[in-house]
């Protein structure tokens, strides 16, 4: 298949028989409730999941032979593992996030980039080569809270704020902690340009507060040495999104999914919970003065109609608090 061209207005790409369907194709048995890609057609056929698809199969059609028989690799495992506690396939989902922070490398120039064999030992995720110097890249993903684990596994009410509290700066600064001590164990020599490249799916799932969550992580990294490592935080589209700078870190911010037609349109998706690839349907908005309600009665009622799978769990009475802005 020719790599996807998502910046072509004319140019509407086929997903089937692409990468994404090669890793669906891993799975033994593709039934099994713990398997990944559970009715993966019907959920391309909303427009919004399928453009969103289309985008993570453009990522991974940039990547090599080798590198992408590697990510594939290390993706099966985790394509049956599912967690019942609110968490989904999301392991799966970190792996496959990888694929970006190769694409990062290769953007910036680097050659010979490559996926590090896991071994016994501590390693990068990735190296390549730049001006002749070795480049190190360690690739995390900072997922949400286990309370809000816990309130989309069993429906619970909730606030989204939009500020970060201490439990989520804490546990930013030991990843980033991680992520450094990994690249020094792999850098024998000590010379390597290290980057650690990191992907924050917030607890705000519609990313309403994303720009407020990006200043504060800002200010908190300005206080915060982390010496010797570069740090790239990719800034993920998503349903309220908006393009973001830091002082501290260097932010990527993607690009729009790709828009294409669909032969549903049933309801409008706002994004996509990628730990259990269905779309997510804001279905419901505040009035003015008044927080926005995402109900599973909303949810259930525009999946009704069969044309479109219900999503996952979104907790009923979950509204969102913060500065007027």
């Amino acid at each position: 298949m020719a790599p996807l061209k998502p910046d072509d207005p004319d140019h509407v790409p086929s997903i089937h028989a692409s990468r994404v369907f090669e890793l669906r194709d891993l799975i033994e048995q593709p039934l099994s409730p713990s398997a990944y890609f559970q009715d993966f057609e019907t959920v391309l056929g909303d427009r919004h999941a399928r453009s969103i698809w289309l985008a993570r199969e453009h990522e991974f059609q940039r990547l090599d032979a080798v590198s992408w028989g590697a990510l594939k690799s290390e993706a099966r495992p985790y394509l049956k593992l599912h967690d019942p506690n609110g968490r989904g396939w999301q392991q799966l989902i970190d792996v496959l996030n990888q694929a970006r922070a190769h694409n990062y490398l290769t953007d910036l120039g680097c050659s010979g980039v490559r996926f590090v064999p896991r071994g016994g030992k501590e390693t990068s995720d990735l190296e390549g080569t730049l001006d002749m110097r070795r480049v190190l890249c360690e690739v995390k993903t900072v997922n949400i809270s286990e309370d809000e684990a816990n309130r989309r596994n069993t429906g619970q009410g909730g606030e989204i704020s939009n500020l970060l509290n201490e439990q989520f700066l804490n546990k930013l600064k030991s990843t980033l902690g991680k992520t450094k001590s990994q690249m020094e164990a792999y850098d024998i020599g000590g010379n390597a340009r290290r980057i650690a490249f990191l992907i924050i799916n917030f607890d705000d799932s519609f990313a309403e507060y994303k720009a407020d969550y990006y200043r504060q992580i800002d200010q908190h990294l300005a206080s915060d040495t982390f010496e010797s490592i570069d740090i790239v935080f990719d800034n993920q589209n998503t349903a309220l999104h908006a393009d973001v700078s830091m002082q501290s870190a260097l932010v990527v911010n993607e690009e729009s999914w790709p828009d294409i037609e669909s032969k549903y349109s049933a309801s409008k998706t706002s994004g996509i919970d990628e730990s259990s690839g269905w779309p997510l349907y804001h279905v419901a908005a505040g009035t003015a003065g008044r927080p926005s309600v995402i109900g599973d009665r909303d949810v259930q009622a525009a999946a009704s109609d069969g044309k479109l799978p219900p999503t996952s769990r979104v907790p009923e009475g979950r509204f969102r608090v913060g500065s007027t802005r």
